[in-house]
């Protein structure tokens, strides 16, 4: 496919420019998807991953320009990410439904919120902030530290055996002892964490915040 695009292109798609834009774009679908990983791993699939993403990224500018501190642009960010996939595990677990139907509703919900914020504004970064973090390979960095952290946790301790044991057999894994609920809160506040480091890239990325920002995230995740 590649070759094929790289010859359709004139050699335009297989220049050095181009695939950094794709590795660019690549890396915060992989930073999302590998936080949303834990949520599959339990049978469950959460579809308000990109418009999370969106808002997350709207609130954490809005952070930014106002304290102009990077830090607090993080922070906020984590905080705000953990919290909103934190209140869809909730939901599910208090209202004793399906994660899907939950996260069809928070999808729109999280959309509407967003657009309430920004109105018809989007919102400029300042290029000296985006650019200074570019160029400290700051979007590299988050994906490999976040897919290490992730992998080990993942592969390598009890609660990632446990997520997906409960994947696996929901029934037994309850009856063995392993609360669906705990694990299913756990799962998304990991998740939360990869949405929270995915809006801080897309503001990296983009330098600008608009409605239509992480529009096709969920998708390109799934």
């Amino acid at each position: 496919l590649i070759l094929a695009l790289h010859a359709a292109t004139g050699g335009r798609f297989g220049s050095a420019r181009n695939l950094k834009l794709v590795l660019d774009q690549a890396l915060i679908v992989g930073t999302v998807a590998t936080g949303a990983s834990f949520i599959y791993s339990t049978g469950n699939v959460n579809i308000s991953m990109g418009s999370a993403t969106a808002l997350v990224a709207t609130i954490a500018a809005y952070a930014y320009l106002a304290t102009e501190s990077v830090a607090i642009m993080f922070a906020v960010a984590l905080i705000a990410g953990v919290s909103i996939l934190v209140i869809s595990a909730l939901l599910s677990a208090w209202l004793n439904l399906r994660v899907i139907y939950v996260t069809v509703v928070m999808m729109t919900l999280l959309q509407s919120i967003q657009k309430s914020l920004l109105g018809s504004a989007t919102l400029q970064m300042p290029y000296e902030m985006t650019s200074a973090l570019k160029n400290a390979y700051v979007p590299y960095i988050i994906f490999i530290a976040f897919f290490i952290f992730c992998t080990i946790l993942f592969h390598f301790t009890a609660l990632g055996r446990k997520l997906r044991y409960i994947g696996i057999n929901n029934q037994c894994a309850e009856l063995t002892g392993f609360s669906k609920n705990k694990h299913l809160i756990i799962a998304f506040a990991i998740s939360g964490i990869g949405v929270a480091l995915g809006a801080v890239m897309t503001i990296i990325r983009a330098g600008s915040i608009g409605t239509d920002t992480c529009s096709t995230l969920n998708m390109d995740c799934m």
